[in-house]
């Protein structure tokens, strides 16, 4: 007996069954991008034996570097930034995990990030995100960014291309309002004013 999921085989009809006549059987047909579960018992005259432990295999292919892009390549101090990609499977499965790598100012630290609907079907394309708060950093400071991702293989893509963003002071206004001798004013009292 085989499936795709595995509760299937310990509990229900909703399974695929082969024979074969012989102590081995190539199967066909499976799809990639798919953990596939089995379990196989002998019989002979005297009846079947009993089930085997079940036991699975993924089939699958090593993902493409995913595409990214963030919320903006210049945010202000203060603000939330928001990093975006999109996992470019080669099997059809979608991401499970992603490592990002944070380059601020020279200063690398990487945060793994977990698919939360990894197993619902609906959900299979969902875009990966992690939100980066700017409200520590000054004038100047530069982002490097950039992720890889795995799938059902578990095995991680190559690096997608670095992003930068750079982070800038919030901006500030002052004015000064004076007389035609120079003498600041505080308020105004007649119009027009020059």
């Amino acid at each position: 007996l085989y499936s795709t999921d595995r509760t299937y085989l310990e509990s229900s009809n909703q399974t695929s069954s082969v024979s074969s006549e012989t102590n081995s059987y190539d199967l066909g047909g499976l799809e990639s991008g798919k953990e596939y579960f089995f379990k196989v018992r002998a019989r002979n005259g005297q009846g079947n034996s009993p089930w085997t432990s079940i036991v699975s295999v993924i089939i699958g292919k090593k993902p493409e570097p995913p595409t990214t892009w963030s919320s903006t390549s210049t945010a202000i101090a203060g603000e939330d930034l928001i990093l975006y990609w999109v996992h470019n499977s080669a099997d059809g499965s979608k991401w499970k995990n992603a490592i990002i790598e944070l380059n601020i100012d020279g200063s690398v630290t990487e945060i793994t990030k977990s698919n939360d609907v990894f197993n619902n079907d609906e959900e299979k394309d969902k875009t990966g995100e992690h939100p980066f708060n700017t409200t520590s950093y000054v004038e100047g400071t530069k982002l490097l960014w950039r992720v890889k991702t795995c799938g059902i293989t578990e095995e991680y893509s190559d690096w997608s291309m670095q992003r930068e963003v750079n982070i800038y002071g919030r901006p500030t206004l002052a004015m000064n309002v004076t007389d035609v001798a120079g003498n600041l004013l505080e308020s105004l009292t007649q119009f027009p004013f020059k």
